[in-house]
């Protein structure tokens, strides 16, 4: 007899750092499921890490912005 469980959803996590490479807190992330238009919101911690739990498989974009950055 074998069990298993399969997932259907993942995470997303990663860290916004400045060009030279110093973290960035404060900074709004979005991330938008492209096929659908959904989209979810963050915030970076003071270390610039964000995480998005509990996404669906599937295509997405991510935004980043803080005053005083160019859009990313």
């Amino acid at each position: 007899t074998l069990s298993g469980q399969v997932s259907t959803s993942g995470s997303l996590t990663g860290r916004v750092l400045d060009p030279n490479g110093l973290a960035v807190g404060a900074a709004s992330v979005a991330v938008e499921r492209t096929d659908t238009g959904a989209t979810w919101q963050s915030v970076t911690d003071s270390s610039g890490r964000y995480v998005f739990v509990q996404l669906a498989p599937g295509p997405y974009a991510i935004t980043v912005e803080r005053v005083g950055f160019q859009k990313a």
